[in-house]
């Protein structure tokens, strides 16, 4: 399996998963970070895991329709590409389970909370999370994590 299969992949299922959170945000924009809103519950797990202005991964795994897997790859090729180009994105990939084809992952390194702030508002987020959002069967799961083994 290529690296750029798997990168992309992980990409899929993390924007799949923002997407959801951002639906829910934008319809209430001015509330308070709670379990009300999910990109909120998000950034406060991640500041209090992380902080603010450190570097940190997330895992989030996604449980896809069988029948949405071609397009939401499609979709993920899209969205994965333009996120790699945002300033603060230091990797974004969707990888899919060769066991089970209806189970994808996304690997996300961001240098920093702003910079998943700013990914999430983005336009090909919101197109890429309208795209894929129908697809996902179940609720995603997000890892909060830390690179301890960089590649050299």
């Amino acid at each position: 399996m290529s690296r750029s299969y798997i990168r992309f992949v992980w990409a899929a299922v993390w924007l799949v998963a923002m997407w959801m959170a951002v639906q829910t945000t934008q319809a209430q924009e001015s509330a308070p970070e709670t379990k009300a809103n999910p990109v909120g519950e998000l950034v406060a797990r991640i500041t209090k895991a992380v902080g603010d202005d450190k570097p940190f991964s997330l895992i989030v795994r996604l449980k896809l329709k069988p029948e949405a897997i071609e397009s939401f790859i499609a979709a993920a090729k899209e969205g994965a590409a333009e996120s790699r180009k945002e300033a603060g994105c230091l990797l974004y990939d969707f990888h899919q389970n060769q066991e089970d084809p209806t189970e994808v992952f996304v690997l996300e390194n961001w240098k920093d909370v702003a910079a998943l702030k700013l990914h999430l508002a983005s336009p090909h987020f919101a197109k890429l999370g309208a795209a894929v959002g129908p697809a996902v069967v179940e609720p995603m799961q997000v890892r909060i994590t830390k690179l301890v083994t960089p590649i050299q």
